[in-house]
C-alpha cells in the first residue's frame, strides 16, 4: 500500500532497491529510475497539459493510452508477481516506442528506444513503483523535494565516477553563468551538449523569478518555444529530460544528436538562437568526417564545440561556455585562428579563470575557465579576473565563493584578482586567452623576504583603516532636530507607480531612445545614479501606458521581488510596475540624502511585501516608509544632509579601500608559498 507522504529518503531508498536488483547494479540504478519516473510524472504533465488546452480552448488528445498510463499498471493488484515483468518488458517498452504522430508521442518514443528495462526481480519492481507512486505531483511540496533529491542523485552519480564532468556542472557554476549572460523571457536559449540539462533548467528558474506574473501566453512561450537541447548519449539525454520535466518544463525540446555532426558551414538563420549556455566535452578527439563539418579542422572536441556556438548565435546573441585551460586558449595553428575569429567577430566581455579543483567533485581535475562573449562586433577589451579557493570531493564550490566575481563583473573591477587586455595586447601575443594574473605572475618572483614585508605593510594599512571606522559608529549629528515624515507626506514627495506597455508591439521598442527601468535592471546596475537600462521604449510606447517620464533627480524603488534596490534618475526615464518612483517636489530635500534615506528602510520594505511566490509593496504601503529628516528653523536642513552625504561616501570609500587590501593580502600570501617553493628547490 502506497504511503501518504514523500520524504527524500524514500527516493534514496528506491536507488537502493533498485542497486541490489541482480540486473541493474550501481551503474544502472539512475536509468532504471528515471525511465519509472518519467511514467510516475507524465501522467501529471498530461493532465496540465490537458488544462492549459482548455484555457485555449483546443482539443487534447491523450498521449499514453489508458491501458499503458502509470495509473493502470502501477496499481494493478499482479496476483502473479512475473507477469507485471512480463507486461513492461512485452507491452509497455515496445508500445511506447511505436508512439508516433505527434511531436509529443515521437518524444516519448525516441527516450524508450534508447533504454531497456534492466530490473529482472518483480518484487524490486514492486517495491520500486510502490515508493514512487507515493509521490503527488500537483503538491508543490513533493515537486520540489523530488527535484531536489533527483539533483542530489545526480551529482552523487558524478563524484562515484560515473559521470565526467561535461554531463554534471557544479549549479553554483551555472547560476554565475545564467547571471552574466541573463537569458529573458522571449529569448531562445540552447545548450547543444545538455547532459543533465543543468543549464536549462536553472535559466528556467532564472526567467521566472524575472516575470512573477506571467500570462497563458508567456507560459506556453516558456514552455514550448524558449529552451532547447541537444545531447549524443541516451542515458544524459534520458537524465535531461527527465532534469527538465522534475523543473516543470513540461514539454523539453530536447534531441538526440551528436551535435558536432552537423555541418555549420552554411547556418541557417532560423536555426541560431539568442542564448548559448554551456559545458561542452573537452579532451577528446573526433576523426576526419567530423572536423570536414567545420571551417578550421581540429580534432580537439573543444575547439569544434567553440566553432560550432559561435555559429548558433544570432546577431546581438550571448554565450557563456566551459573551456579548459589548455590548447584552445593558448595553443597555435588551428587554436589560435578559432581565437582570432572570436576575438575578431565576436566582443568578448570576459574570461574568469575558475580553481583547479572546481569539478573535482564530477571526478574531472582539468582546470576550466569560464568565456563570455556576445555577437555584437569585434572585440575591443576584455576582462580578466580569477576565482581563488581549493576545492575538492568534499569540500565543493558554493554560490558564496562566486558572489564576488559577479559583483567585480558588473562594474568591470580591476583588482588584484582582476584585470583588462586590449584587442592589441591580445593579438601581438597570438591572441592568448588564458587568465595571467599580471600582478600575482610578477610578485612570485620576488624575494620570500620582500613579500613579506609586503604583508606586513599591507596589514598595517589596513590597521589604520579599521581604526577610521570608529569614526562613523556614532553619528555626529544631534538626533535633537530631526524629524520622521513618510514617502506618503505629499509636501515632499509625489509616489509614482509605473505600468507595462504590450511587448510585442514592435513600434513601442525598436529604434527606442527613453530608458524602460525594470528592477532587474536596477539589480544588475547596482549604482547609485541609473543613466542607462538595457532595453528603451519610443514616446508612442510610453503614451500607450499610464506611466509617465521620471524627471532627473528623482528616486527610483524596486518594489516588486526582488524588494529594495534604489537609485537617483541621472536621466529622465520610464518603469514598469515592479519599480515606484519618488518625485522631490522641491529643494528642500537632496536626491542623493533621500537615496540613503530610502536604503536604510529596505528592511522595512521588505518586510511589508506581499505574496506568496514573489513578494511586492504596494503603493500604499510604501508610503508608510519612514524618512528622518535633519530640521532646521522649521524646515529641512540642506548643509546637515550635505554633511551626512559626504560621511557615507567617505564610509563606503574606506569600506572599498579595506576589502581591496584584504585582497591584496590575499594575493600576497598565495605569492609568498610559490615564492618559497622557488627558494627551497633553487628555483631562481
Amino acid at each position: 500500500m502506497a504511503k501518504t507522504k514523500l520524504s527524500k529518503a524514500d527516493i534514496k531508498k528506491a536507488c537502493d532497491i533498485l542497486r541490489m536488483d541482480d540486473g541493474v547494479g550501481a551503474g544502472n540504478y539512475i536509468e532504471q529510475l528515471s525511465w519509472l519516473l518519467f511514467l510516475k510524472v507524465f501522467e501529471n504533465i498530461e493532465f496540465e497539459l490537458r488544462e492549459l488546452a482548455k484555457t485555449e480552448a483546443k482539443e487534447y488528445k491523450d498521449i499514453i493510452d489508458t491501458e499503458y498510463k502509470w495509473s493502470t499498471w502501477a496499481k494493478k493488484d499482479w496476483k502473479d508477481k512475473d507477469e507485471l515483468v512480463f507486461f513492461v518488458n512485452q507491452k509497455l517498452f515496445p508500445y511506447l516506442r511505436s508512439l508516433s504522430g505527434t511531436p509529443e508521442k515521437e518524444k516519448v518514443a525516441e527516450i524508450f528506444r534508447e533504454i531497456t528495462n534492466r530490473i529482472h526481480s518483480p518484487h524490486t519492481l514492486l517495491d520500486t513503483v510502490d515508493i514512487l507512486d507515493s509521490i503527488r505531483m500537483e503538491h508543490f511540496q513533493d515537486t520540489h523535494l523530488l527535484s531536489q533529491t533527483y539533483e542530489e542523485i545526480l551529482q552523487a552519480l558524478g563524484s562515484e565516477g560515473g559521470w565526467s564532468g561535461e554531463f554534471y556542472t557544479p549549479r553554483p557554476i551555472i547560476r554565475l553563468m545564467i547571471k552574466v549572460v541573463n537569458p529573458k523571457l522571449g529569448e531562445t536559449t540552447l545548450d547543444p551538449f545538455v547532459g543533465s540539462a543543468g543549464f536549462l533548467v536553472e535559466s528556467f528558474d532564472h526567467i521566472l523569478s524575472q516575470n512573477p506574473k506571467m500570462g497563458v501566453k508567456e507560459w506556453e512561450q516558456l514552455q514550448r518555444k524558449t529552451f532547447y537541447g541537444q545531447e549524443k548519449k541516451p542515458l544524459p539525454f534520458l537524465i535531461g529530460m527527465m532534469n527538465m520535466i522534475l523543473h516543470r518544463i513540461l514539454v523539453p525540446n530536447l534531441i538526440r544528436t551528436n551535435t558536432l555532426m552537423e555541418d555549420i558551414h552554411s547556418m541557417p538563420e532560423n536555426h541560431k538562437v539568442d542564448v548559448i549556455l554551456t559545458n561542452p566535452p573537452f579532451g577528446g578527439k573526433e576523426n576526419q568526417a567530423v572536423q570536414s563539418n567545420f571551417p578550421i579542422t581540429t580534432q580537439a572536441t573543444e575547439g569544434l564545440a567553440l566553432q560550432y556556438v559561435m555559429r548558433r548565435l544570432k546577431n546581438g546573441g550571448r554565450c557563456g561556455i566551459v573551456l579548459p585551460e589548455g590548447q584552445i586558449l593558448f595553443g597555435g595553428g588551428a587554436f589560435q585562428a578559432i581565437r582570432e575569429e572570436l576575438l575578431q567577430k565576436f566582443n568578448v566581455l570576459a574570461v574568469i579563470s575558475l580553481p583547479q579543483g572546481t569539478f573535482a567533485q564530477m571526478g574531472a581535475g582539468v582546470k576550466t575557465n569560464l568565456v563570455f562573449f556576445e555577437k555584437t562586433g569585434p572585440t575591443k577589451e576584455v576582462w580578466f579576473a580569477e576565482v581563488q579557493g581549493k576545492y575538492t570531493k568534499k569540500k565543493t564550490i558554493q554560490d558564496k565563493d562566486l558572489e564576488h566575481v559577479y559583483t567585480m563583473f558588473k562594474d568591470k573591477t580591476l583588482s588584484d584578482l582582476s584585470w583588462t587586455a586590449s584587442i592589441e595586447e591580445l593579438s601581438e601575443n597570438n591572441y592568448d586567452l588564458t587568465p595571467k594574473n599580471p600582478k600575482q605572475s610578477a610578485v612570485i618572483f620576488r624575494k620570500p623576504s620582500e613579500i613579506a614585508d609586503g604583508i606586513q605593510t599591507s596589514v598595517l594599512k589596513n590597521s589604520k583603516y579599521v581604526s577610521e571606522l570608529f569614526n562613523f559608529i556614532i553619528p555626529k549629528f544631534s538626533n535633537n532636530s530631526v524629524r520622521k515624515i513618510t514617502l506618503g507626506d505629499t509636501k515632499y514627495f509625489d509616489l509614482q507607480a509605473g505600468s507595462t506597455p504590450k511587448t510585442d508591439i514592435k513600434e513601442y521598442w525598436d529604434n527606442a531612445d527613453i530608458l524602460w527601468v525594470t528592477p532587474k535592471d536596477m539589480g544588475k546596475l547596482n549604482s547609485i545614479n541609473i543613466t542607462d537600462s538595457e532595453r528603451k521604449i519610443t514616446q508612442k510606447g510610453l503614451n500607450s501606458c499610464s506611466t509617465t517620464l521620471v524627471p532627473e533627480g528623482s528616486i527610483i524603488i524596486s518594489t516588486r521581488a526582488p524588494i529594495g534596490y534604489v537609485a537617483i534618475v541621472g536621466k529622465g526615464l520610464c518603469f514598469n510596475q515592479g519599480c515606484k518612483a519618488v518625485l522631490l517636489k522641491n529643494k528642500d530635500i537632496l536626491p542623493e540624502f533621500l537615496y540613503y534615506a530610502v536604503l536604510s528602510s529596505v528592511n522595512l520594505m521588505q518586510k511589508l511585501g506581499k505574496g506568496a511566490t514573489f513578494s511586492e509593496i504596494s503603493k500604499e504601503k510604501l508610503k508608510q516608509i519612514p524618512i528622518a529628516i535633519p530640521f532646521k528653523d522649521d524646515k529641512p536642513d540642506i548643509e546637515t544632509q550635505r554633511q551626512i552625504i559626504v560621511t557615507l561616501k567617505s564610509l563606503n570609500k574606506l569600506s572599498k579601500d579595506i576589502k581591496e587590501e584584504l585582497g591584496n593580502q590575499l594575493t600576497l600570501l598565495n605569492a609568498l608559498n610559490q615564492s618559497v617553493l622557488r627558494s627551497y628547490f633553487k628555483q631562481d
